[in-house]
């Protein structure tokens, strides 16, 4: 993952399922929350991240 070069003042990304897991490990959700599915789940929130209990997110 630390080949991956993302600057969010540059970038708009998204992610699905274990791709929530990718942007938390690479520090680009930061503070924002976010959902993911359930077996990805207990590591996205082991990231630090505020996992909402909904489908999507905006």
């Amino acid at each position: 993952m630390v080949r991956l070069k993302c600057d969010p003042a540059y970038q708009l990304g998204d992610a699905q399922c274990s791709g929530t897991l990718l942007l938390a490990e690479l520090g680009l959700i930061g503070s924002l929350p976010a959902c993911t599915d359930v077996t990805t789940k207990p590591w996205v929130g082991e990231a630090g991240v505020l996992l909402l209990n909904i489908p999507f997110s905006e």
